[in-house]
């Protein structure tokens, strides 16, 4: 049954995210063509190239606005199936609503990933064509080989951890991501009845200005001393210590997201209001 809920609430994405996909690649080629136009040294042509200057800004934000459109879609759908009045029949399915969740949070991490590749092939099609002279340069690569092959020998054997580490963290990110703003939907639909969209914006940027005191809290208890500590370290002393915070990293994640998915559940459970 997940496998289904999976495939509907795919769908349901794929229906508009693809639009915004093919527009993300039309910007970025357009965006390669304003940074060729604006290379031109000609003064003559002084007011294209001007526009050319602006045409590669906005191209730039256009790109990168591809995972806010992203997340704006996932949103609205784990909004209106479930706290509509869609949410009638979807809690009334012959499903867990552990599954219903799952559903939502792997639909979210792929489309949050797709997005990251997508706007990563953006970028080499738009300096493809603004700047093939760097792109296409072998010399660029070599160098970009030859740095990534140096950060290899510098970790040795610990190589394979930390891509590993690095990995899970990254995965771990996007699917607390998710979870978060999933929890100040949930959290604002079971406590008011009208207004809700205002009362989950307003939950979600207390809850972020909250975490932002704690990492202030935290600062002015010693973390960049720490971090300063680790950084003066040589050897296997650093990489023990990089592996150290590596690790209490992915568990401090781990812990956040188990603690998120519980809390979604329980509103989900116990407090889910569809009056």
């Amino acid at each position: 049954m997940f496998s289904k809920l999976l495939k509907h609430d795919t769908r349901a994405i794929l229906k508009y995210w693809w639009i915004g996909a093919v527009v993300s690649l039309g910007i970025s080629a357009l965006g390669g063509i304003c940074m060729q136009i604006n290379s031109v040294e000609y003064t003559k042509y002084s007011t294209i190239i001007a526009f050319a200057g602006v045409g590669t800004f906005f191209s730039i934000v256009g790109i990168v606005l591809l995972p806010l459109f992203t997340e704006v879609l996932l949103l609205v759908r784990y909004y209106k199936h479930f706290f509509t009045d869609e949410g009638y029949l979807t809690f009334t399915l012959p499903v867990k609503r552990t599954q219903l969740l799952d559903s939502k949070v792997f639909t979210a991490f792929i489309f949050n990933t797709a997005s990251i590749l997508l706007v990563a092939i953006d970028a080499l099609i738009m300096f493809s064509i603004g700047a093939p002279d760097i792109v296409f340069d072998a010399g660029t690569w070599q160098d970009v080989f030859e740095k990534i092959g140096d950060l290899f020998s510098a970790f040795g054997g610990y190589s394979v951890p930390y891509i590993l580490l690095s990995i899970l963290i990254i995965i771990s990110f996007l699917l607390l991501q998710s979870l978060f703003v999933f929890a100040c939907i949930t959290l604002a639909s079971s406590i008011v009845k009208k207004h809700k969209i205002l009362a989950a914006i307003g939950i979600y940027y207390g809850a972020s200005i909250a975490f932002a005191v704690l990492l202030n809290i935290m600062t002015l208890g010693g973390l960049p001393t720490v971090l300063n500590h680790i950084s003066q370290l040589e050897g296997g002393s650093f990489i023990a210590a990089t592996l150290f915070v590596l690790v209490g990293v992915l568990g401090i994640l781990i812990l956040a997201l188990g603690g998120l998915y519980f809390f979604v559940l329980y509103l989900l459970d116990r407090r889910l209001n569809l009056e």
